[in-house]
């Protein structure tokens, strides 16, 4: 069989010139030679190895999800055929006049309420996905989650309609191994719980949200670091990225804040949620985030919830206290008994909202009272970091 790039028909389609590639699939523009019809046509390799049987199995799932998930959701592009031609499988989409919103962002910041109706689309996106319901292969599922949203897998076409690409997530949950962990999305767009987790849910699309509605008002995206470690630990830290400022208005800047607010419960409760505000924004009213003094809101989060590792300054100094104590002679048996007795009554006379408790290793962790009573750990140790990659292609997914 001969390779693709010498090929230049692949079942009725007739290949014109490559718009895009990624992992071990490339997207052509390709003409049906039954009716002229402009498609873009995504081919993959049907290999023998188990890499390549891996990523054959989740690309004809993923053809097969999207193909029923274009029916309920106008943000997606239209599945007209996949099939087997030879050494290739082959998906043949809806071919999208337009830029990706990567390419439109490289123009500069978006007017707010530009983004605000790029972001409504989104939302309307995130809730036909999050409620979607398919039997697939005999398979009932439930919820479909992106997991990989980004400038990239947005591509923006006359009249800024919107098309969501590349469901890389949604495909890989029909490989063998489990995918659970940080195997697809990009670090700046990933929440902190799906970071100290690896763990993928809904709330992980409404985070992300927030960040490309910062991205497209701001020019770049509010979390930023020199490497990916340090990019992990900035997003772990739950402080807040810096204020938009104008010529944000405020009533978007609180939106934002609530959006990529550092403690979940503090979030929107879901997309429907999101939008609502979204078009109060774009309606001129008040925001359900403006009554709740966001952005304001974001300044006042206690350090004490931040989750990012100790420095090594913090940890020297943690490590010869902990060595002169050790080394400090302990009190006579007599003297240890009355210290004991007067750390009692000490402990049952400290003010309420702050006990001492014995956190795991042995130390001693303070519970020091938050703003709606409710108490928290000071920082303990995180989980390891996740690890994110972008995998599989989409129309044009490589810009």
């Amino acid at each position: 069989m001969t390779t693709v790039f010498q090929r230049v028909r692949v079942g009725p389609y007739e290949i014109v010139h490559e718009i895009g590639r990624g992992g071990m699939a490339i997207v052509f523009l390709a003409t049906d030679s039954r009716d002229g019809r402009s498609v873009a046509l995504k081919l993959v390799p049907t290999g023998t190895d188990r890499e390549a049987r891996e990523v054959l199995e989740a690309e004809r799932w993923g053809a097969k999800l999207q193909e029923q998930f274009c029916r309920v959701s106008r943000n997606v592009p239209e599945v007209y055929a996949h099939d087997t031609d030879g050494a290739y499988f082959y998906i043949a989409m809806e071919y999208l006049e337009g830029r990706n919103l990567s390419e439109v962002l490289g123009d500069g910041p978006l007017a707010p309420e530009r983004a605000a109706g790029l972001a409504i689309q989104l939302c309307q996106f995130l809730e036909a996905a999050h409620g979607f319901e398919a039997t697939i292969d005999g398979r009932h599922l439930r919820s479909l989650l992106h997991g990989d949203l980004k400038p990239r897998n947005i591509r923006v076409l006359a009249g800024d309609r919107i098309k969501v690409l590349d469901f890389g997530i949604a495909k890989a949950l029909s490989l063998s191994r489990k995918v659970t962990r940080n195997d697809f999305g990009s670090i700046a767009y990933l929440s902190p719980e799906r970071l100290e987790t690896g763990e993928i849910d809904a709330h992980a699309d409404y985070w992300t949200l927030g960040v490309l509605l910062y991205e497209m008002v701001g020019g770049v995206q509010p979390f930023r670091a020199p490497d990916t470690r340090r990019l992990e630990q900035r997003i772990r830290s739950l402080r807040p990225p810096a204020p938009l400022g104008p010529p944000c208005p405020p009533a978007l800047q609180a939106i934002v804040a609530k959006l990529l607010a550092g403690n979940a419960a503090d979030r929107y409760r879901d997309a429907t949620a999101i939008r609502a505000d979204l078009e109060c924004f774009s309606a001129g009213a008040t925001t359900q985030a403006q009554r709740e003094g966001w952005p304001a809101r974001a300044q006042d989060e206690p350090s004490t919830r931040r989750t990012n590792p100790a420095g090594p300054v913090a940890e020297e100094a943690t490590r010869r206290t902990l060595q002169a104590t050790a080394a400090r002679p302990g009190p006579p048996q007599g003297r240890a008994r009355g210290v004991a007795a007067r750390a009692a009554a000490d402990r049952r006379a400290r003010p309420a909202g702050r006990h001492p408790r014995r956190a795991p290793g042995g130390r001693e962790a303070e519970l020091v009272q938050q703003g709606r009573g409710q108490a928290r750990d000071l920082p303990r140790s995180p989980a390891g970091p996740g690890r994110g990659a972008h995998a599989g292609a989409a129309q044009d997914s490589e810009r």
